[in-house]
């Protein structure tokens, strides 16, 4: 099958989207992995909170909410900058 013929069809065996957690989830989930103070939970809720209420940032996400590797890798990098 070439490209012309795939053309149009969509994305075949994409995987599923992200799964939305909260802040609380994800500081939980944190928590259990590396042992950080409730004043250090209390910093990456307010950076996660910061981080969530940035429109570029936000823009960004939605635009590649499918496209995990361009988030988990080289924005996931330059969103630590902004």
């Amino acid at each position: 099958m070439s490209d012309e013929d795939t053309i149009g069809q969509g994305k075949k065996g994409s995987d599923p989207p992200p799964k939305k957690v909260s802040v609380q989830e994800m500081i939980a989930e944190i928590k259990t992995n590396f042992n950080i103070t409730d004043e250090g939970a209390l910093y990456i809720k307010q950076v996660t909170e910061k981080k969530a209420a940035d429109p570029i940032i936000h823009n960004t996400v939605t635009a590649h909410r499918e496209d995990l590797i361009y988030l988990e890798g080289a924005y996931f990098l330059e969103a630590g900058r902004l």
